[in-house]
């Protein structure tokens, strides 16, 4: 009479289950290839392989952007391209962090950094409408994020902010 039913319950756990370890294994592999890729764009950016550092950071971005390797390429692609003087393809870099890698651990210093780059493009502007778009969730983030407005605000000719700010920041 409860064969079936029984049958049934039993089937759908183990497929659960199944199902479960399948995706842990497929989590695990995706971030050993991305590991792979990262110490490839490593070595690229020790012997400054300017189209390795591209290729490599963009496959990191799109296919393993999920993984903490997208954004450590990002990071990573920035700052070869300032080294190269390529402002351009650091702020898009910096910009993928920010909008589209879903880790927030990273967003402080990408905004920071974005911010930075903003400002030495004369777009102070710019750089203040994306740090206070900014909502720091540690002390760590609210300090260099306080730090990098003072710069901003001085730079605008707040000067009274940029105390403020810088005083925040210490705090």
């Amino acid at each position: 009479k409860w064969g079936t039913p029984v049958m049934v319950v039993v089937i759908v756990v183990c497929l659960g289950f199944a199902g479960f370890n399948g995706w842990r294994w497929y989590k695990h592999r995706q971030t050993a290839k991305a590991s792979a890729a990262y110490s490839q764009l490593q070595q690229a950016i020790l012997t400054h392989n300017d189209k390795n550092i591209k290729s490599l950071s963009e496959g990191l971005m799109d296919q393993y952007g999920s993984t903490v390797f997208g954004p450590l390429a990002a990071f990573a692609a920035a700052r070869s391209a300032m080294d190269s003087g390529d402002e351009k393809t650091a702020e898009e870099k910096l910009r993928w962090v920010v909008e589209k890698s879903g880790r927030e651990e990273f967003e402080a210093v990408a905004r920071v950094r974005l911010a930075g780059l903003l400002l030495d493009e004369k777009k102070a502007d710019e750089a203040l409408k994306l740090l206070q778009a900014f909502k720091p969730k540690s002390d760590a983030e609210k300090s260099i994020v306080n730090d990098r407005l003072g710069d901003v605000y001085q730079a605008l000719g707040r000067t009274d902010d940029a105390k403020k700010a810088w005083t925040e920041a210490l705090a």
